[in-house]
């Protein structure tokens, strides 16, 4: 499902950049590159003759990205975000910083993430440093630290929140919309759940109708979000969702 995230034009002077030639990230094994969606470089920029602290800041919500922004002294509405599916990440750095071509969040297998990016202006000899602010915008999927500061994890907190999480995963696990379907939602104890699956499929239909997640998922006494869509004479489809939106099971239910 495509992901729509809206962004507010910045103030006069700021300028959207995409590209840059002949940025060429060191190689290291075990990483990936994940790309900002958007990105302002060359913020708030600062001549100064003391050596300034490089800073690197994760928003996790909007609330405290528009205190940064305000804090910015930017006067312009904040770029709204879709945190619940991106975060901000602020830099400040001598020299500037720019994601380039190539430039983003450098990832280990962990999801441990850094910075990387090429400077905007040329290192001289002069006494006087110039250092300007960089915000970005990544995808969470992936990522759980930014040099070393914890990203928040997703949390699914309403009835559309989990909605929204079944359409994204439905289509990569073989369950189809339909033109007339009804969705409704509820909170469920998982138990209650694998109850419901293990009486309605036949022995023959687990291996078929099960199209994502695992029924020992459902093995708990805890709640979960249970998305229940109902394709009248042809059957439906039922999804159930952690609180932190991970797909424990999704099943396609036989009509009848």
């Amino acid at each position: 499902m495509r992901i729509t995230i809206l962004l507010a034009v910045l103030a006069a002077g700021m300028s959207l950049t995409r590209s840059a030639a002949g940025f060429e990230p060191p190689a290291q094994k075990e990483r990936s590159v994940v790309r900002p969606v958007m990105w302002w470089p060359d913020l708030k920029m600062v001549n100064d003759n003391k050596v300034l602290p490089s800073t690197t800041t994760c928003f996790n919500e909007a609330k405290e990205f528009n205190e940064e922004w305000s804090r910015l002294g930017f006067t312009s509405r904040p770029p709204f975000v879709n945190f619940k599916e991106y975060f901000v990440v602020v830099t400040f750095r001598e020299l500037g910083l720019d994601y380039g071509t190539r430039g983003g969040l450098e990832v280990d297998a962990k999801g441990n993430a850094k910075v990387l990016g090429e400077p905007i202006y040329p290192n001289t000899d002069s006494d006087r440093r110039t250092y300007s602010t960089t915000i970005g915008v990544f995808p969470r999927r992936g990522i759980t630290t930014i040099h070393e500061q914890k990203l928040a994890e997703r949390r699914l907190t309403s009835e559309a929140e989990a909605v929204s999480r079944f359409r994204e995963v439905r289509a990569s696990i073989g369950l189809n919309p339909a033109p007339d379907e009804r969705v409704t939602v509820r909170r469920e104890k998982a138990r209650d759940c694998l109850a419901r699956v293990k009486d309605t499929l036949k022995p023959a239909q687990f291996k078929t109708n099960i199209r994502g997640g695992d029924l020992s998922a459902l093995d708990t006494n805890e709640s979960c979000w249970s998305v229940q869509v109902d394709h009248g004479i042809e059957g439906g489809q039922a999804a159930y969702f952690d609180d932190k939106g991970h797909l424990l099971l999704a099943w396609y239910v036989p009509e009848g």
